[in-house]
């Protein structure tokens, strides 16, 4: 099921149409995959099961959920931008915008976590929080953010209910998935990949 999410979503980002042109990562599927496969390795399977229906209804609705997102992070990123685009986007529920908040808050906590116990892997990673955004690097808080809204509710209800699971059996979902991602890239553990940039 992650591949299949995987190759409907890099469909997908073939189609972005970047305001400077084509971007250099829309050329790296290598990267794309490790990336993505890390995140979903982690997800619960009903959370991914969800997700790959809504792809599925994209494509039906012809329309594009990277572009969406991206164009949801640029009213912290690009605020100017993103009111000449605003109106073409699904307006958000209430409850929607409720419910991305915390699970952001949560998961911005968790990143904060992460930074402490991994600092050299952290500074390789995005800044943690929105008010760092710049022209070259996008937060995580802010790149969540952008993703969790071009979810549908119900997805976002089960990834937040997994969210909770996670936070009272004391995971943390940013670090599980840093796990799986420097195991595509080599990496017995964490602190292996840590100790490596510590001493490069």
């Amino acid at each position: 099921m992650i591949d299949e999410i995987i190759g409907i979503e890099w469909n997908f980002f073939q189609n972005v149409n970047n305001i400077g042109g084509r971007a250099d990562c829309q050329d790296d599927f290598d990267t794309f995959y490790k990336q993505r496969f890390a995140q979903f390795k982690v997800f619960y399977p009903n959370v991914l099961e969800s997700y790959l229906n809504d792809l599925k209804n994209f494509c039906i609705e012809n329309r594009n959920p990277l572009t969406e997102k991206y164009a949801y992070m640029m009213k912290f990123t690009d605020y100017s931008y993103y009111l000449k685009i605003k109106d073409n986007l699904i307006e958000l529920s209430i409850e929607q915008e409720e419910l991305i908040d915390a699970i952001v808050s949560i998961e911005v906590n968790m990143r904060m976590e992460m930074n402490e116990m991994y600092p050299y892997l952290s500074y390789l990673s995005r800044k943690t929080h929105s008010s760092q955004d710049n022209d070259e690097d996008t937060s995580f808080e802010t790149y969540l953010r952008g993703e969790l809204s071009t979810y549908s509710f119900h997805t976002l209800y089960l990834y937040g209910q997994m969210i909770l699971d996670m936070l009272q059996k004391n995971e943390n979902i940013v670090i599980n998935i840093l796990k799986e991602t420097v195991k595509l890239y080599g990496y017995s553990s964490i602190e292996e990949a840590e100790n490596f940039y510590h001493n490069d």
